[in-house]
Formats: C-alpha cells, sequence, structure tokens
C-alpha cells in the first residue's frame, strides 16, 4: 500500500520536478543492500533531525536496504530552512480593435503587490562510498505557518521516498 501511495505522489508530483539530483554514472546501486547512517547534519533543529532519520530508516527497507552499524555504503541527511520570496504582482489588460469604421484602444495595468516570503524545509541526502560520494539528491517542501508535528513529519517522509526513488536502479523490493 505504501508504495502504492508514494508511486501515486511521485506521478502526480511529476517524479523530479523540484529535485536536483547528482550521481556517478559508474557506481552500481543495485550492489547496494547495507548503508550506515551518518549523524544529521542541521542547524539547530533537533526534532527536524529526528523526523528525517526516522523517515529514511523506513524508506531504506522497501529498496532491499538495511541499516548496518558499520558499511562502506554511507547516507548522510542534511536539512536546513530557507526563506524565499513568493512570486507576487496583479496584472489588467485590457484590448481593443478596429471593426466596421470603430476604432478603439486598449492599456494594461500593473499594480504591485508587496513582496512576501515563504518558509521551505530543504533536504539533501548523500550517498557515500567509503569516503567518495556516489549520490546525491536535494529537495524541500513549503512549511505551513501552524503546520503540526505530523504534517511535518509526512512531508519529510514522502520527500525522502521521492529523493530516493531517483537512485539509479533503485527498485522496491519484491
Amino acid at each position: 500500500m505504501r508504495t502504492l501511495t508514494t508511486a501515486l505522489l511521485l506521478l502526480l508530483s511529476g517524479c523530479s520536478a523540484n529535485s536536483d539530483v547528482d550521481y556517478d554514472p559508474g557506481f552500481d546501486f543495485t550492489s547496494v543492500n547495507q548503508v550506515q547512517l551518518l549523524p544529521t547534519l542541521h542547524q539547530n533543529e533537533p526534532l527536524a533531525a529526528e523526523r528525517a532519520e526516522t523517515a529514511l530508516k523506513e524508506a531504506l527497507s522497501p529498496l532491499g536496504w538495511q541499516l548496518a552499524p558499520v558499511s562502506p555504503i554511507k547516507a548522510q541527511i542534511s536539512l536546513w530552512q530557507e526563506t524565499e520570496a513568493n512570486d507576487s504582482g496583479l496584472s489588467i489588460g485590457i484590448g481593443g480593435g478596429r471593426s466596421s469604421g470603430s476604432t478603439a484602444i486598449g492599456g494594461s495595468i500593473s499594480i504591485p503587490v508587496p513582496p512576501s516570503e515563504s518558509d521551505y524545509r530543504k533536504i539533501r541526502l548523500d550517498l557515500f562510498d567509503g569516503k567518495r560520494q556516489v549520490w546525491r539528491a536535494t529537495d524541500g517542501f513549503k512549511i505551513r505557518k501552524n503546520g503540526d508535528a505530523r504534517w511535518r513529519a509526512e512531508q519529510t517522509r514522502q520527500l525522502l521516498d521521492k529523493l530516493l526513488s531517483q537512485i539509479p536502479g533503485a527498485t522496491p523490493a519484491q
């Protein structure tokens, strides 16, 4: 059921519409079966870090990957918050033309709207083979003001599922 939900989420979100992904095309991701989780890098946000670690642990199992205390393949989450300006403004256009000897003119008006900003949770997931980075993906979600912890945990889980689905050859274990 979770796989179906993730697939629908990816379909609706356009799969990698906003994700920034890079990887070593020479690395065989299908050979991975164990991953060591490195400490999460965060900007004094232990609750967000804990949610991300929990979500990643849950997301690895469907790939057939197990957490190991020591592994040559290491995963690390980095998370931070960014403030981005929203597009704002209002434009009204009026057209015109000529018909049967009548002439009309047109114009437009643009009304600036004071800029507003939104906060986004950004998550980057890195995979290393030893000390060599072999894959990374970054994406984020808009933080709702008054969004509760369960909503943030679900957004984090969905985002990590989306990122992990973009690992070359990564398919849910049967």
